[in-house]
């Protein structure tokens, strides 16, 4: 593969115009941090203040950092962690993220595998400052979060670079083009970029991206496995969803803010004719679950929550029909207990989430029209039968009501929706054969 160029004086310029933007506007990027209560915790970490990292001793042994944002990224990054330390094993793997939910799968579920590290701020002090603690011998990043001074820092120290499960949404590519000049020397600066679908490469070459430092992989989602086994967890969640022993279960997973209110009020119209059906509502963001028990006592239904069920309460929930799920990484387990589902991020303009993890529990999946994040498994579900792509509360209902009264019909559609995941895995092993390409792997030993 043919060495990253460096920026020319031009592309310079745009770089310093950037810097110079990004320190005038410090104190309100630190407000914005600060008032997250998801990214507040390591915000002295990226400013490099402080860091767990400080005592890093470099052994000599190849350092790979993955970066992935938050806990969806995290998540999905899991399998492919695993895979590159079987690759290499005498490799020091560290993961970085922005969010603290990121850093509890980092901590939970690579736990030996992997060291965790907040993302420092496109400073370049800042960066340089985490470089030269770790010492990488190559960055990869997921799902397209770029960050100009990070990446222009490593091609000028000849680290390779690779965006891994690459994609970009039309609100994202919209943007980008209209300061194109800039990014061509962003995205030029990227060693290598492993896409999602024949979509995000055609938009990455658009940006300025030679064609052959851009292949198209797949997405890594559709390679995660079903959760293991935890008996005790499983216990756990069986008392929370009590409720629904011997019921139908709509779970609306991932969801926004305008969501609720729109499901809330296809739920209250299905309980006309299913009086036994449970809702369970899965927020995308915890720090609105408080808005989202409101917005249910406002509908005239009782919210239970994750947290607050216990085996003492078990009979209390019984009783109840709208349960909000308010802990992390229990989601993708909750599926299982799923008569339908519906994938949030999608009824307002957020462009969708992961359709796979129900897909994989055989489970009819419903979703709204915004679905631009994942609009090619979107098609791809809908054309299977896998999916049901709807636009009005009617046709939510609608929709619902006929798998709820179909089992059938669920059980078709259900299959359908795991024929698709199946159909589209292997993006784990390409991901994987793009990164030896990267590497200089001659002196390590890989395994695939």
């Amino acid at each position: 593969m043919k060495p990253t160029k460096l920026a020319s004086p031009r592309g310079s310029g745009w770089y310093a115009l950037y810097s110079l933007l990004l320190t005038l506007g410090l104190p309100v990027i630190l407000l914005v941090l600060f008032a997250k209560k998801r990214s507040r915790a390591g915000v002295l970490e990226r400013l490099g203040v402080r860091s767990k990292n400080d005592n890093f001793t470099y052994g000599g042994n190849p350092v790979l950092w993955i970066h992935a944002v938050s806990m969806g990224e995290a998540m999905a990054i899991v399998p492919l962690v695993f895979r590159i330390k079987q690759a290499y094993p005498d490799s020091r793997v560290f993961v970085s993220t922005i969010t603290e939910t990121g850093r509890d799968v980092v901590l939970n579920q690579l736990q030996g595998v992997a060291e965790h590290l907040y993302l420092p701020l496109d400073y370049v002090a800042v960066i340089n400052r985490v470089l030269n603690r770790i010492h990488p011998h190559a960055f990869m990043f997921v799902d397209t979060e770029l960050w100009p001074n990070l990446l222009r820092t490593l091609q000028r120290r000849n680290i390779p670079t690779m965006l891994i499960n690459g994609r970009l949404s039309s609100k994202s590519f919209d943007g980008y083009m209209k300061i194109r000049p800039f990014m061509r020397h962003v995205i030029q600066s990227i060693s290598h970029c492993a896409m999602q679908s024949t979509r995000d490469v055609e938009r990455m070459r658009a940006l300025g991206a030679e064609s052959e430092r851009v292949v198209m992989t797949g997405s890594i989602k559709c390679d995660q496995e079903l959760p293991v086994p935890n008996p005790q967890l499983e216990k756990s969640l069986g008392v929370f969803v009590g409720s629904a022993r011997g019921c139908d279960m709509l779970v609306a997973a991932s969801t926004h803010q305008g969501e609720e209110d729109a499901l809330l009020t296809v739920y209250k119209r299905l309980l006309e004719e299913f009086p036994s059906l449970v809702l369970l509502l899965a927020p995308r963001h915890l720090d609105r679950v408080s808005e989202v028990e409101t917005l249910i006592r406002s509908h005239s239904f009782v919210p239970v929550r994750r947290t607050l069920v216990s085996d003492d309460s078990k009979n209390n929930v019984r009783s109840m029909r709208v349960l909000i799920l308010d802990t992390h990484g229990e989601l993708p387990a909750v599926f299982q207990f799923a008569t339908i589902v519906w994938v949030g991020g999608s009824w307002v303009p957020v462009g969708g989430h992961n359709l796979m993890e129900p897909a994989q529990w055989g489970k009819p999946v419903l979703f709204g029209p915004y679905m631009d994040h994942v609009s090619e498994m979107a098609e791809m579900m809908v054309a299977s039968g896998g999916g049901i792509q709807v636009s009005s509360l009617e046709d939510m209902t609608r929709n619902m009501a006929g798998l709820l009264r179909d089992r059938e019909q669920r059980v078709r559609v259900g299959d359908a929706a795991r024929q698709v995941v199946k159909d589209n895995q292997g993006a784990l092993d390409r991901t994987v054969r793009a990164l030896h390409s990267m590497l200089d792997v001659s002196q390590a030993h890989v395994v695939i």
